[in-house]
C-alpha cells in the first residue's frame, strides 16, 4: 500500500515538474516573441506651423498658374484600338468627349473653374479640376471606355483659388504626385497632406516629409511625436521587395535619437522597434545598394540590402 502511495506521489511530482518546465519555456517564448513586436505610435492630426514674413502668394508669385484652362485634347490607345477627343468645361460643368464614337459624358456635379493636366499620353489621361467652391478633384482615364474612370475629391479645410507649378524636393529629383495650390488666405498647401508649402521641405517618396529642422511628418503630413518629442530624421533607407527586414515595409527611418520607425503604404500609423539602434554598419554593394547591418541595444540584429537616395543616406 505504501509503495503504491509513493509511486503515485512520484508520478504527481514528475508531472508537476514537467508542467513547470513546459510552462516556463512557453512563457519565455511568449516574452521573446513580444520583444520582437513593434510599438505603435499614435499619430494625431497635427501639421507643422511655418512662419514667414511674407505670404506665399508674394514669395512664389511667379509660380502661380493664372491661366484659366477649360479644355484639353487627348488621345488614348489600347492595343490596336484608340479613341480621341477632349475634356472641357461647358456651362460650368466638366465633360469628356469621345470624338471617335461621338459620345459626351458629364463627369462633375460641382461647377468647375479650371483644369490642370499632369499626364496625357497614349496609355493614360489624368488631370486635376478646380471647382468654383475651392475644391480640387482628380480624374484618371486608362482605357477606351469613358464611362470607366477613377475619380477622387481631396478633402481639405482651405479654399483653393489657383494651381501652381511648385513641388517638393524629392529623392532622385523624380516628380511625385503632390499638387501645390494657392488658397484664398494667401498661403500654399499640398492638397494630399495639407502641408503648407516651403521650398525646404523634402518628400521621401511621399512616405515621409522632412522639414528644414529635420522634423518628420508621415505620409499624410502629420507630425510624429514619441515620448513627448517630435521625431527628427537621421537616416532613410529603402528596402527592396526581395530583401525586406519588415513585411510589406519598403523603407525605414532611423531618428536622431536612434529609434527605428517604419510604416506601411498609405497608413497613418507609425511603428517603432522596441529597442533603440546601438550600431549601424554597411558595405557598398552593386547598383548603388548597401549591405546594411543594424544592431539593437538588446543585441538583436537585422541585415538586409538597402538603398539610400539623395537625402539622409548612410555615411
Amino acid at each position: 500500500m505504501k509503495n503504491k502511495i509513493l509511486i503515485t506521489l512520484t508520478i504527481i511530482i514528475f508531472l508537476f515538474v514537467i508542467f513547470v518546465i513546459y510552462y516556463g519555456k512557453t512563457e519565455q517564448k511568449k516574452d521573446k516573441e513580444l520583444l520582437l513586436l513593434p510599438y505603435s505610435i499614435v499619430v494625431e492630426e497635427n501639421k507643422k506651423e511655418i512662419n514667414t514674413e511674407k505670404l506665399d502668394n508674394d514669395l512664389y508669385f511667379d509660380n502661380i498658374i493664372k491661366e484659366i484652362v477649360t479644355n484639353y485634347k487627348y488621345d488614348l490607345v489600347y492595343g490596336e484600338n484608340s479613341i480621341y477627343g477632349q475634356v472641357y468645361i461647358k456651362n460650368g460643368y466638366l465633360y469628356i468627349y469621345d470624338e471617335r464614337n461621338d459620345i459626351a459624358n458629364k463627369i462633375s456635379n460641382d461647377l468647375m473653374k479650371t483644369l490642370l493636366i499632369r499626364e496625357n499620353n497614349s496609355a493614360v489621361l489624368s488631370f486635376y479640376a478646380l471647382s468654383e467652391k475651392g475644391k480640387v478633384y482628380y480624374y484618371s482615364f486608362s482605357n477606351l471606355d469613358i464611362d470607366d474612370y477613377y475619380f477622387y475629391e481631396y478633402k481639405n479645410d482651405f479654399f483653393a483659388t489657383n494651381f501652381t507649378n511648385l513641388n517638393f524636393k524629392t529623392l532622385y529629383d523624380i516628380p511625385r504626385l503632390n499638387m501645390i495650390v494657392l488658397a484664398n488666405n494667401g498661403k500654399m498647401y499640398d492638397i494630399k497632406t495639407g502641408i503648407r508649402y516651403n521650398d525646404k521641405i523634402i518628400s521621401l517618396d511621399e512616405k515621409y516629409y522632412v522639414y528644414e529642422d529635420n522634423i518628420i511628418a508621415n505620409t499624410w503630413g502629420n507630425l510624429i511625436k514619441d515620448d513627448g518629442e517630435y521625431l527628427k530624421i537621421k537616416y532613410f533607407v529603402e528596402t527592396p521587395n526581395e530583401d525586406r527586414p519588415y513585411k510589406d515595409v519598403d523603407a525605414i527611418v532611423i531618428t536622431e535619437d536612434n529609434k527605428l520607425i517604419y510604416s506601411k503604404d498609405n497608413s497613418n500609423s507609425i511603428y517603432k522597434a522596441r529597442f533603440k539602434v546601438k550600431e549601424i554598419t554597411f558595405e557598398e554593394s552593386e547598383n548603388d545598394s548597401k549591405k546594411v547591418l543594424i544592431i539593437f541595444e538588446d543585441g538583436s540584429r537585422i541585415n538586409f540590402t538597402g538603398y539610400c537616395g539623395d537625402y539622409y543616406y548612410l555615411k
